[in-house]
């Protein structure tokens, strides 16, 4: 939005504090530190550790406070700087293979911590083996002390019977105590270590994607969608680390399983290989279901790339889209891959209900198989045997059935590592070391240049960096992802040079911080003698360019002629194909768009660099923030809100000026910075800092469209079409046709002043004068801030003496206390409620019954109870594990569709309130911070979640059944059932309030890596080109770090219960050891219970980690339900009753009438609008014009209600606004925004999401804006990678890569392959009839290239486009709308001024009956509208016609054109007046109003030209790529039937020559 946007909003937060405090008058004030203030994790020791015993105070002070961040146990292990320093030195080793492979890299400083979790994990699984041979030593024991008590005792001496003692029998019982608590300290321990050394690896790779973005070529970051690469650093990172914790069970449970029919051989004998085969039928059925499921997450997670990049695409251009009403299309779009989504997650269930099947029934029909076969062959079973042989069944069911998903879980991580591998070995801009000798400090030097921003140039180049092993030293540098700048700093220290990371120094300041050989002199691509590729599309072409210290080269042309690519080849950020590139010294770098993080505005200035006071006032003086600083709550302490959205484009453009001078660099390459600031304050600027004290002595490179100032450039360099079309002084580009005289205002009264420039720029090319010059300003500066005279009046540095507004965003809420019982319920009712839940209870209940009853069968069988033949034990207990198992798998598949019912259900519910929360919401929510909700919480809630409650109620259900038997079995349990099931719930009550905030904490913690990550990734450009890196990359590591704390910290609490509740578990299965024998029960009943016992330790530990899990997923449904809490917009349709009174086509005429109109951002700040009232005619073109914070943005906010008025009200043709439905007002204006918006999808989908238009529509706005030649360009490079890719090839859905699909079969590659080889044939004629037609003439069909042309690619952010040309698209979009009134917020601020004249002219033919509100910061724009209204302070202090306010010598508006000079002034001053009598002619001689738009638009066309020709609609048609042969065909005729442009050599380029001249004749001065 304008410049007001921000300085309206600069005055939020509560007023200056002047109230004296206590401390203030030194009254000392006692502080109480409350609970948890001042405690620190202790630091632990070895022995404490084994029992958790350190975790015992932290639990207890999570359940009498809420644990904090600093809470965490600080892990040295988990250093981020160590683990990059592993991961960075074993990734180098492997770059020098042929295939380089991530896993091995990784292993890197982890092997030990496997090796010793190893050992861990096979002295536990040996202890489980105890519990079954005990228990059959029990049973034998028992058995045989109740048939000794059956018989009489003189039969049973006569036998020779004899029976262990019941005091052996308890010896057992001990050791059934001791085996399991080994066990359970191993285990505990192991699982801790392992968890612990995941997060290493996920924190090392997070670490390096980090960095690699940071080095990442800007063709590679177009490759990679943001939702991609936002995915791998927060899911497939985290794959890795869900699957550590199974990486033993790969090779243990094999060897469990083999243990484990070794001892069952000992009792069922040969029928233990029966078993065995129906374990090896099963185990490729579970490997099978495996393959499937890894399957489906694959696809899974190519739809979830692209519903996040819709997503980060919707967040981050949400302003726009509620300004064109385009809610519905983008949620089409994200619903579109929600609904694949849904459908796989669908299919996953089902797969997974068979999974479930197979985990709980297969032991069942291992035990079926085993008994059945062994009582068949005639052999006799004791109960003893029977039970033992079902407690080693029991213990086979979990490496059995958890074996297949931990493949699965694995095969997940090898995925997201090949993914992340993949992503590593993309390429980056590579730096090379300054050369002192050959590039003095300050020289900038292109030799040759040609450059090209062709991603298919860019994957050859990987391509060949991959497969040559050997590279040189610097291509090596290039391909590291990980170096940071750490060893370029070590380098300098020690007075070396440094080496191919020295770019990351990232100090930024020249007094002595940085040594001089660390700088870097920036070069992309291959060698300088390198030939470009013959398929590659040159973006420039053989560039010469030198600039000096104390040189000021301006570059200037038309829209897409190349000027910002040229400075980003300085910067590396464009490939290189050949010539040289030297910078010598330090680059400070100013974006197009400027890029403002996260922070306050002070960090934004300092950007990692050390403070200096004097310097850092020197910087906001000369970009001219002083006025800002006032109005700004919290000073320049204030926070900026995410992507700058509290403050307006001029002032984020002055920040990043403020950023560039305080850096104190060598070279200032400055991209259009001027464009979006006020003409009074750019003239300022550009003497102040740009030819000021601050930037005299540097070398300054200035992309600029503000052409008054090119007589007092050094060098100007003109480009045209991506070469120079000339270059020198003014004067000699004047000579060679530069004609823009006019615009320059070069006359007499400036003649003095230029001089002087002149005679300093000379002066200055002389090296000593120019060091002599640098100290003398250096001096004055110093001397002005010691003597604090006019500083101190400039710049203020007002800041409140409480924090409360210096976080505009804030911290994210975090819940405190249970999950509420409303996400519960929201939960539960969006998988569609108790239709569901009483099934699913009854499921439950039935599937318990038949395993317990199942069980207990097996009692009766072998004890005979019945008496029957075997056929009858045998058919009831097949029929009974049939009924278990049909019962598992519909319990499984109904609960799973429930899950994925209700988390389709809540996303979707998430996504529409999105939608309809007002802007504000936005403004205090980074995007990383919502998108958070929609891509690692909703990957939680799809797949995490599901599985954590379907364990947790199985255990729950389990623990229940278990209860119930031994109670059933032994009697006097009963009685010890409730305290142990209080103590139970005591536990877990006890434990639950820290894990719960300990997840919450972890959650919170991870949402910062990611805003921060996208904040870093959206200005690689300017990081790389300040070479920060070194300081992103460590503010991102303490992000990192922290998280790691919290996740370490709440396994330390994990494993704290899971060893108090293993001693519980012990507990039971000893007391019910002893009441078996003491109690002398039947012993299958005793064989049963004590079977159950042994479970009941592995159940309970479960169940409450599912439980704690369940809580802790439950977190992400909780984050969602945050964002269904805030109050949403007005209603988007009009209600009937208002709608019913209203015209078909309103607006019909466009009046709007604006009545005592106030508004504020929120109810707490103050008024911005104050009273406003003024009428707009229909048709009537109004400007509006004031200073920062004045209220021009906040005035176009309320017309579009993205802000509801606190008073007054506006009327448009007589209708209140605030009567309407959002979507119906919005949808009837149009707005050209300052700062662009496009997104990733076709040219077609940008200019007409809801597909209403037809192609010849589209086309008439493209050929109104002059965009025809660089979207004819896209249209070829589509057309050349479908001929080098075939149709069916990579491209995809728009908008992204496709999918992964299901392994194509032979048939169908066969078929694929002829087709390609058919399009590759077809190609080859099409070329070969291109060569053959005689004259060079080129058969094209036009209507085919014209469907390309609009089915072309834009990519995220329309990066493929320049910013003018986004411009422009955003122009004819609003040419498409059609609609009666039109705002403009300073639209033509980023293009050239040939252009601008032209759109100008554009607007005034295609909006001319429309009513057009401009806010205008260059004041030519306005001068001939009907009207301009200037306000100030939220009031309308002028409102009258240009030439009537321009008549008040001592008026504000007065004031504002004499700010922009002399002769300017009088330029604009005859403007206006012309512009006047022609109105007042037109009037009088009764003629429409468009006459005299017409002859107004005559008279002011500007005599500039960077164009040599002109399209169909009389607009520039400057080709943005080389080849316009292959986008036009010479002489062909387009179906306007006007002839498109010819191509014309240099020589032929006139500007405005007589035969060039249009048919509305010569153009005329404002003077004539």
């Amino acid at each position: 939005m304008g410049e007001a946007s921000g300085g309206a909003k600069e005055s939020q937060g509560p007023a200056k504090q002047d109230v004296e405090t206590p401390a203030s008058v030194g009254v000392e004030v006692e502080h109480k530190p409350k609970l948890g203030e001042t405690w620190r994790y202790p630091q632990p020791r070895w022995w404490s550790r084994i029992l958790f015993l350190d975790t015992d105070s932290l639990i207890w002070l999570g359940y009498r406070t809420r644990l904090e961040p600093e809470h965490m146990y600080s892990d040295p292990g988990v250093s981020t700087q160590l683990l990059i320093g592993n991961l960075d030195i074993s990734w180098q080793e492997q770059l020098k293979t042929p295939k380089p492979d991530l896993k091995r890299a990784l292993l890197r400083g982890n092997v030990g911590g496997l090796v010793i979790t190893g050992i861990l994990y096979g002295v536990a699984q040996a202890c489980s083996l105890a519990g079954p041979l005990l228990l059959r030593r029990i049973v034998q024991g028992l058995q045989c002390q109740s048939a000794v008590r059956n018989m009489p005792a003189a039969v049973a001496a006569a036998a020779g019977i004899t029976c262990e003692p019941t005091s052996k029998l308890y010896y057992y019982i001990i050791g059934l105590f001791l085996a399991p608590a080994i066990q359970s300290l191993c285990e505990n321990q192991q699982m801790f270590l392992l968890y612990r050394l995941g997060t290493r690896m996920r924190n090392a790779l997070m670490a390096a994607i980090y960095r690699k973005c940071l080095r990442l070529s800007n063709a590679a970051i177009q490759a990679e969608s943001t939702g991609k690469v936002v995915t791998l650093m927060s899911n497939d990172a985290q794959k890795l680390q869900d699957a550590m914790f199974a990486i033993h069970a790969m090779w243990g449970s094999p060897c469990y399983i083999i243990a484990v029919l070794v001892l069952l051989w000992f009792e069922v004998g040969w029928a233990t290989f029966v078993g065995l085969g129906v374990m090896l039928v099963m185990v490729p059925l579970t490997g099978k279901l495996a393959m499937k499921l890894g399957m489906l997450r694959r696809e899974l997670i190519g739809w979830t790339d692209k519903r996040v990049g819709r997503m980060n695409e919707l967040i981050n251009g949400i302003q726009m889209i509620k300004f064109y009403a385009w809610e519905e299309s983008f949620r089409a779009a994200v619903m579109a891959a929600r609904n694949q989504e849904a459908i796989i997650l669908r299919r996953t269930a089902l797969w997974q209900g068979f999974f479930g099947l197979l985990l709980f029934y297969g032991p069942v029909a291992v035990a079926l198989f085993v008994f059945g076969s062994y009582s068949l062959a005639g052999e006799a079973l004791t109960p003893a045997r029977a039970y033992t042989a079902l407690a080693l069944f029991s213990l086979l069911r979990f490496p059995m059935s958890f074996l297949p998903m931990l493949v699965t879980m694995i095969v997940n991580a090898l995925v997201a590592i090949k993914r992340i591998g993949d992503f590593l070995l993309r390429q980056e801009a590579a730096l090379e070391p300054w050369d002192k000798e050959k590039t003095p400090v300050g020289v900038v030097r292109i030799t040759d240049g040609n450059f090209s921003w062709d991603t298919a140039a860019n994957a050859d180049k990987d391509k060949a960096a991959a497969k040559d092993p050997q590279q040189p030293a610097a291509a090596a540098a290039a391909a590291n992802p990980l170096a940071d700048g750490k060893a370029a700093e070590a380098k300098a220290a020690d007075g070396n040079p440094a080496g191919a990371e020295t770019a990351s120094s990232g100090d930024g300041s020249s007094e002595g911080n940085v040594s001089a050989d660390a700088a870097a002199a920036v070069t992309t691509g291959p060698a300088a003698d390198a030939k470009p590729a013959a398929n590659v599309r040159l973006t420039l072409t053989d560039i010469h360019l030198e600039a000096r210290p104390g040189t000021l080269t301006m570059i200037v042309g038309g829209v897409g002629c190349g000027k910002s690519s040229l400075l980003s080849a300085l910067i590396g950020h464009i490939s290189r194909l050949s010539g040289g590139v030297e910078v010598g010294g330090r680059i400070a770098y100013v974006a197009q768009s400027a890029w403002i993080m996260n922070a306050t505005l002070q960090e934004n200035v300092l950007m990692g660099n050390p403070m200096d006071a004097d310097r850092y006032r020197a910087a906001l003086e000369a970009a001219q923030l002083g006025p800002d600083l006032a109005i700004l709550p919290n000073g320049d302490l204030t926070e900026i809100g995410d992507r700058g959205i509290t403050l307006s484009g001029g002032q984020k453009q002055r920040v990043s000026i403020a950023r560039a001078i305080y850096d104190n660099a060598d070279v200032y390459l400055l991209d259009d910075p001027l464009s979006a600031v006020d003409s009074h304050v750019g003239r300022a600027l550009f003497e102040q800092v740009i030819r000021g004290p601050a930037l005299r002595s540097k070398t300054v490179l200035l992309v600029t469209n503000a052409l008054q100032y090119l007589p007092q450039a050094d060098n100007v360099l003109w480009l045209e079409g991506g070469h120079v079309r000339a270059q020198g002084t003014f004067a000699q580009l004047q000579a060679q046709g530069l004609n823009i005289a006019e615009l320059v205002h070069h006359d007499d009264d400036d003649e003095e002043a230029k001089k002087e420039a002149e005679a300093e720029a000379e002066k200055s090319k002389d090296p000593k004068h120019a060091a002599a010059t640098a100290a003398k300003d250096a001096k004055a500066a110093a001397a002005k801030v010691a003597a604090g005279k006019a500083l101190d009046s400039k710049v203020t540095l007002t800041r409140q003496a409480t924090d409360a507004n210096r976080n505009l965003t804030g911290i994210e809420v975090r819940e405190s206390g249970a999950i509420s019982s409303s996400v519960i319920k929201l939960y539960f009712l969006a998988g569609g409620g108790w239709v569901y839940m009483v099934p699913l209870v009854l499921l439950f209940a039935l599937e318990q019954g038949s395993r317990v009853y199942t069980d207990t069968w097996v009692g009766n069988w072998f004890g005979d109870k019945y008496g029957e033949s075997l056929g009858f034990y045998l058919g009831i207990y097949f029929m009974l594990g049939v009924v278990y198992g049909l019962a598992t798998f519909v319990r499984s598949t109904t609960f799973l569709f429930f899950c994925v019912r209700s988390a389709v259900s809540v996303h979707n519910q998430l996504l529409d309130h999105i939608l309809a929360l007002p802007k504000s919401f936005f403004d205090t929510n980074p995007a990383g911070r919502i998108l958070n909700r929609f891509s690692r919480d909703t990957d939680i809630m799809d797949a995490t979640l599901p599985a954590s409650l379907i364990q947790f109620i199985g255990a729950v259900a389990t623990y229940i059944s278990i209860l119930i038997v031994i109670a059933i079995a032994t009697k006097w349990f009963a009685i010890a059932l409730p305290p142990l099931t209080i103590i139970y719930f005591f536990i877990q009550r006890y434990y639950i309030p820290a894990a719960r905030e300990l997840q919450r904490i972890e959650s919170v913690s991870r949402s910062p890596i990611y805003s921060r990550f996208a904040e870093a990734l959206a200005g690689v450009a300017t990081i790389r080109a300040y070479r920060a890196e070194a300081h992103f990359t460590a503010a991102s590591d303490v992000l990192m770090e922290r998280n790691a704390y919290a996740f370490v910290t709440q396994k330390l609490a994990a494993g704290w219960l899971a060893c108090r509740l293993d001693m519980l578990g012990l507990t039971v299965l000893t007391l019910c050891g002893a009441l078996v024998i003491q109690g002398g029960i039947e012993p299958g009943m005793a064989g049963l219970a004590l079977v159950y016992a042994l479970d009941l330790t592995r159940f309970l530990k479960h169940g409450t980690n599912m439980a704690s899990k369940s809580e802790a997923d439950f977190n992400s449904v909780e984050r969602i339900a945050q964002y269904l809490e805030p109050e949403t917009e007005a209603r988007p349709d009009t209600p009937p009753e208002v709608a019913a009174k209203m015209p078909q086509d309103w607006p019909e005429h466009g009046q709007v009438v604006v009545q005592d109109l106030q508004l504020r951002y929120r109810p707490e700040m103050p008024l911005v609008l104050r009273g406003i009232s003024f009428t707009v005619e229909a048709g009537e073109k109004v400007g509006l014009v004031g200073r920062t914070g004045s209220g021009k943005s906040s005035l176009l906010l309320a017309l579009f209600r993205m802000v509801e008025p606190a008073g007054g009200r506006i009327l448009i043709d007589g209708v209140d606004i605030c009567t309407l439905g959002l979507r119906h007002l919005r949808s009837r204006m149009s707005i050209i925004p300052q700062d662009p918006f496009m997104f990733n999808g076709t040219v077609r989908h940008n200019l007409d999401p809801f597909d209403t238009a037809q192609d010849h529509e589209l086309w008439e706005a493209i050929d109104a804006v002059g965009l025809r030649p660089a979207i004819y360009a896209l249209g070829v490079e589509k057309k050349e990678e479908e001929n080098k890719d075939g149709k069916g090839g990579p491209g995809g859905p728009p908008g992204g890569r496709k999918p992964p699909s299901r392994r194509p079969s032979k048939k169908q590659i066969a078929a694929e392959a002829a087709e390609k080889a058919a399009q590759e044939a077809a190609a080859a004629k099409e070329e070969a009839d291109r060569k053959a037609s005689s004259g060079g003439d080129v058969v094209v069909d036009v209507e085919a290239q014209k469907k390309r042309a609009l089915d072309a690619k834009v990519v995220d952010g329309g990066a493929n486009f320049s910013l003018g040309q986004r411009q422009l698209f955003c122009l004819a979009r609003a040419m498409l709308r059609k609609s009666r009134i039109l705002m403009l917020d300073e639209a033509t601020a980023s293009v050239d001024v040939d252009t601008d004249s032209q759109i100008q002219g554009a607007l005034r033919l295609q909006f001319g009956e429309c009513t057009c509100l401009t806010i205008a910061h260059r004041l030519n724009t306005i001068m001939d509208a009907d009207r301009v209204i200037v306000l100030d302070a939220g009031k309308v202090v002028e409102n009258g016609e240009p030439a009537a306010l321009l008549a008040k010598e001592e008026g504000v508006f007065t004031g504002m054109v004499d700010q922009t000079g002399r002769a300017s002034s009088r330029y604009l001053k005859n403007m206006a007046r012309t512009a006047s009598a022609v109105r007042a002619e037109v009037a009088a001689s009764g003629s429409p109003k468009v006459h005299a738009v017409e002859r107004i638009r005559s008279l002011f066309h500007t005599n500039a030209s960077f164009a040599a020709r002109s399209g169909p609609s009389g607009m520039p048609y400057v080709p943005s790529k080389s080849r316009l042969a292959d986008m036009v065909p010479e002489g062909d005729v387009v179906d306007s039937g006007t002839a498109t442009p010819q191509r014309m050599a240099t020589s032929e380029l006139q500007a405005n020559t007589e035969q060039d001249k249009g048919p509305a004749g010569p153009s005329t001065s404002a003077k004539e």
